[in-house]
């Protein structure tokens, strides 16, 4: 008996871990790594000369997913060497010239499961990090939901909708939304046990998940959610634990948050106008249409998207089971119990908040910070987090007693709102075939009408089970089956699985910049489809150029300024790109080769695709070209370190770099008069210097780094922000604080 008792404990475990392997199989089978790298394989040079075993080049699967291959991918393998070298991931070397790390919260880099990528490698750690998403938070929310509720099979079939939700898949590679989904059921899970000593730790977890939205979100609902949860007994005895373990959680967040706050203040964040161009992803209400079909408007995947925004920000859809299970309680809202109308009346809420309306503008009006400068549609990870526990609470309903009333008011008008989206697709594919007037929207309702049968299909299989689970009980188990199925089916559609020989595959291009003998230099590539921002740091080739919404604007404006010839602040944005190539100005920044499109022997860049702009050969000379790639040379370069004699002599000062790692440089020089010793990399608050052991001041612009040496000697640059320091050692102070509530509460 104890062993059967032992296996019922760890089934739902099992189950879940074999669904997360059936998801990836793909990867543990096929040789496969989900990550977007085809995008940059079959859309830009170097690679796009190759056709990587295709009949032409790599076809791609998801373009609107390329912030995973610029940003997040490059984030977690800088990371992951930093640790495998014993360092802090303090620092970006690669973009921008040198910037931060850590302190970008989107980065994650306090994430724990960040060491699966340090102990098993770039690849295979990446695919684990993608699994331990899926896998632990069908766990976490599973014993949330197991409180309340000993129904096994509405439980783990509650929890897999979660984990494999669209919201979950759609944002599973980016590396962040999907760990705060671990984390937010289990902080619901203590407060609902009231085992307070360990939220602290919970709310660290959210923080390291890298997605400040879902993070705010979830700390503010977890307040809504403990107020609910003690409203009857709101006593001071009561309150005072879940606030100091919430105080202890926010001061174990310092040595993020400080750090944080400060590259914000620095940064292009306020000041770039990007979510405000759509809108600040405030859903128009024609995407409603999505709750019951998700690829109405079309999907990346099949390159057919034509709805608003983005696919992955603008995802509402929480299955049609999870749509049959909210209307229903709508219905039954009288005789529902507290906690699914709890979980129901907080669906409308996010709704109402998710769609373009007066109340939903508030924020955006207000300028909440960190909201406001994002997609609100991100909301939708609450969202995620309801409708399961609904769903939940519905399959309960169907176990035990339901109103088959309300069930059939429910399943006609599921049934009714998806035919009807049907019949108006029909008839405006009519209205456009027979008058003409725009051939797009006929294409575009040719798609709609396609998806939307197909979910019309999927609706009647729900609602037949469903109907007839009512009066053969043991029918409900299909249920299940047909949510992983339709949930792989979402899934598979949607992400890119890529052979893992063409993950960042490297071509004779980008080995001709990696052999280069002189280690510490700098590449760009000319505006077009050629070398992408940040790709190069995959190779750990180094740049001026960058992309994220986190970029230093003192940088950016300089650059723009001095480079790019462009006044002030005009242009602010997360892509620093090339509009000018001046040869002198670009070798101050480090720059020695330039990639550009070849379109004869002496024309290599072209501005916008159209206008050929000849370089000067006096002053950009080629060393290297394969196929439709060509490297100019900047003669005009200069190292990385720079030294220059103040005084005249016969013997010329020497400087050599003698360790580069991304937090500490350390320089030789040699100087008999004073001279200006110049490092080429960007300032940021935290980088000091020490010449032979002794801390200096140095003079700075926002690319470079100098000071006056004499003699014979090492200066050290060396970056350990105040920020990150202050906040280090308020989390070791709050880390007491924690071991004192522990001693106070442990009883409790």
């Amino acid at each position: 008996m104890k062993i059967i008792r032992k296996i019922k404990s760890i089934l739902p475990i099992l189950i879940f871990l074999l669904v997360t392997v059936i998801f990836y199989s793909q990867s543990i089978f096929s040789h496969k790594i989900p990550v977007p790298a085809d995008i940059l394989l079959g859309a830009y040079y170097p690679w796009l000369d190759y056709d990587w075993d295709y009949p032409v080049s790599m076809p791609i699967k998801n373009s609107l997913i390329s912030d995973i291959y610029s940003q997040f991918y490059p984030w977690k393998s800088i990371i992951a060497e930093s640790y495998r070298n014993f360092e802090i991931p303090l620092w970006n070397q690669y973009s921008y010239s040198g910037y931060p790390l850590l302190a970008n919260f989107n980065s994650g880099a306090l994430n724990p499961l960040n060491f699966l990528m340090v102990i098993f490698g770039d690849q295979t750690g990446w695919l684990l990090m993608l699994m331990s998403q899926m896998f632990l938070s069908m766990v976490s929310i599973y014993y949330f939901l197991k409180i309340t509720s000993k129904n096994s099979f509405s439980n783990i079939t509650a929890s897999i909708i979660y984990g494999m939700s669209a919201f979950a898949v759609c944002w599973s590679q980016f590396m962040n939304a999907g760990f705060a989904m671990i984390y937010l059921p289990l902080i619901l899970y203590l407060i609902k046990q009231k085992k307070y000593l360990f939220l602290p730790f919970a709310y660290f977890l959210l923080m390291t998940s890298g997605h400040m939205q879902a993070f705010i979100y979830g700390v503010v609902f977890s307040f809504v959610y403990f107020a609910y949860e003690n409203w009857h007994q709101f006593k001071p005895k009561t309150i005072l634990p879940f606030l100091m373990a919430t105080a202890i959680g926010f001061g174990y967040m310092a040595i993020q948050i400080l750090p944080t706050l400060e590259l914000s203040s620095r940064s292009i964040r306020f000041s770039e106008n990007y979510i405000s161009g759509y809108n600040f992803g405030l859903l128009p209400l024609s995407k409603f249409i999505t709750f019951l079909s998700p690829d109405f408007f079309g999907n990346p995947a099949t390159n057919n998207y034509w709805g608003f925004f983005n696919y992955h920000e603008t995802i509402i859809y929480q299955t049609i089971l999870g749509f049959i299970a909210i209307v229903y309680f709508s219905f039954n809202f009288k005789k529902t119990k507290s906690l699914t109308k709890f979980f129901v009346i907080s669906s409308f809420v996010v709704l109402i908040l998710i769609f373009d309306n007066p109340i939903s503008k508030l924020i955006y009006f207000l300028k909440i910070p960190f909201i406001y400068t994002s997609a609100a549609a991100r909301l939708v990870f609450l969202l995620t987090v309801f409708i399961p526990i609904i769903i939940r609470d519905f399959l309960d309903a169907i176990s035990k007693k339901i109103n088959t009333h309300h069930l059939k008011l429910s399943l006609f008008l599921t049934f009714s709102l998806i035919v009807s989206q049907l019949l108006i697709t029909v008839i405006l594919k009519k209205y456009f075939s027979i008058f003409g007037t725009n051939f797009e929207w006929y294409q575009n309702l040719n798609i709609s009408f396609r998806n939307t049968f197909l979910y019309l299909a999927i609706s009647l299989i729900y609602i037949f089970t469903i109907y007839f689970s009512t009066k053969l009980k043991s029918l409900i188990y299909i249920i299940l089956i047909i949510v992983i199925a339709e949930q792989l089916r979402f899934g598979w559609k949607y992400l890119p699985f890529v052979d893992r020989n063409y993950v960042f595959a490297t071509t004779p291009i980008i080995d001709y910049l990696k052999n280069d003998s002189e280690k510490y230099f700098r590449v760009m590539a000319e505006k077009g489809p050629i070398l992408p921002a940040n790709s190069w740091a995959i190779y750990r080739l180094s740049s001026p150029m960058g992309y994220d919404p986190l970029a230093i604007k003192d940088y950016f404006i300089e650059y723009n300024q001095k480079v790019n010839d462009k006044p002030n602040d005009i242009g602010v944005s997360r892509y620093l790109e090339p509009e000018k190539y001046p040869a002198d100005l670009l070798g101050k920044y480090n720059v020695k080769y330039l990639l550009a499109i070849k379109y004869d022997e002496h024309d290599y860049i072209s501005k916008d695709g159209r206008i050929k702009l000849k370089i000067d050969e006096a002053q950009w000379k080629k060393t290297y070209e394969d196929r439709s790639v060509v490297i100019p040379k900047n003669s005009l370069y200069q190292p990385r370190v720079v030294i220059n004699s103040l005084e005249s002599q016969s013997q010329t000062p020497i400087a050599t770099i003698d360790s580069y790692s991304p937090t500490s440089v350390k320089i030789k020089y040699f100087s008999p008069t004073k001279a200006i010793l110049t490092l080429n990399d960007s300032w940021y608050p935290g980088w000091i210097a020490k010449n032979n052991g002794q801390t200096v001041d140095f003079d700075h612009s926002s690319h470079s780094r100098s000071l006056v040496v004499l003699g014979e000697g090492i200066v050290e640059y060396r970056y350990l922000p105040k920020s990150f320091t202050i906040g280090l050692v308020i989390s070791i102070v709050f880390l007491l604080f924690h071991l004192v509530f522990y001693l106070k509460y442990r009883h409790a």
